[in-house]
């Protein structure tokens, strides 16, 4: 029976992906690398300082990591509170969600000072009962640290949780776990391959929102809604 839904937050709730490459780039150009979203997009699901730590050696950039994070953070910040859009259909699934009495987390590899202010922003604060971010794990995708810790703070098994993704690898780990998982093509997230999700969607607001919490374990099916 499933007792939780964990959403993603970069490219499920908020369509912050491009935002993301923007920053990174206008910040690695402050310290004199000029570099395409096809390289950066090999470090899209790692931590950010390892990001910047691998440019660093391959490029001999004058720059320390600590130095390009912050110029990053400062960047995206900016751009998030000018552009974040949510998702087309969040916030209406999420109160359906929780009208079902459902337990409902938020997982994200960005730090609690950006993502908590825009959930404030946009209502949704209130209605998440437990919220993982990179300040409470140590390790990048493929690792499963996000989604355990999630389950953990709801205090549900992993056999009890849907988790909603728009990235290959992290559908993959969410697997590994035991853990219903529904693929979100995200257009704007890349040329993901969500094979592995037990069901893919194209847009959650035309979504009904009973495919969300109505699954039969035992005959799980890929269909792209």
């Amino acid at each position: 029976m499933i007792k939780a839904v964990i959403f993603d937050f970069d490219g499920v709730v908020v369509n912050s992906e491009p935002l993301h490459r923007q920053a990174e780039r206008q910040a690695l150009l402050r310290c004199g690398l000029r570099i395409n979203d096809t390289e950066l997009e090999q470090y899209r699901d790692c931590m950010d300082e390892y990001m910047f730590g691998e440019l660093i050696k391959k490029y001999a950039l004058r720059c320390t990591i600590e130095h390009l994070y912050a110029e990053k953070m400062k960047i995206y910040r900016s751009l998030m509170d000018a552009r974040a859009p949510v998702i087309d259909g969040v916030p209406k699934l999420i109160e359906k969600l929780k009208a079902k009495k459902l337990k409902i987390a938020l997982t994200t590899r960005s730090p609690a000072d950006v993502v908590l202010p825009l959930l404030k922003k946009y209502k949704l604060y209130q209605h998440f009962d437990a919220i993982v971010t990179a300040n409470d794990i140590t390790q990048c995708n493929p690792s499963s640290e996000v989604y355990t810790r999630a389950a953990s703070r709801l205090g549900v098994k992993p056999e009890q949780c849907v988790v909603v993704e728009d990235c290959g690898i992290a559908i993959d780990a969410v697997k590994k776990l035991g853990m219903y998982c529904i693929g979100f093509k995200n257009l704007h997230t890349g040329n993901e391959d969500l094979s592995n999700a037990d069901f893919i969607i194209a847009s959650i607001r035309d979504t009904p929102m009973q495919k969300f919490v109505d699954i039969d374990q035992r005959k799980r099916k890929k269909v792209l809604a």
